[in-house]
């Protein structure tokens, strides 16, 4: 594996609830300490029969922009360059 984190220091909080039988939530954030940016991913997963899962989820990033100068791009912080995001995924295991 490599490593996907630019940050030397980081926090990691996760939570996870199983709303009902059928139904999981969870919450997650990747906070960098050092340039204080932030991605915060929610999901939640369906059980929709015994080998099909529906999922849906929303991606937050926060944290300062690009930095350009004369032909030059930096990274402002971590994560502050990207978009948010939102998924859907239907899954059918056989």
């Amino acid at each position: 594996g490599g490593v996907f984190l630019l940050g030397e220091h980081s926090l990691m909080p996760s939570l996870s609830i199983t709303a009902s039988p059928l139904t999981a939530v969870s919450i997650a954030a990747f906070i960098n300490l050092s340039d204080e940016s932030a991605f915060l991913a929610l999901a939640a997963q369906r059980s929709l029969s015994d080998n099909l899962y529906a999922d849906a989820g929303l991606y937050l990033f926060g944290g300062s922009n690009f930095e350009t100068g004369t032909g030059t791009i930096a990274f402002g912080s971590e994560y502050g360059g990207s978009p948010a995001l939102v998924y859907a995924s239907l899954r059918y295991y056989f």
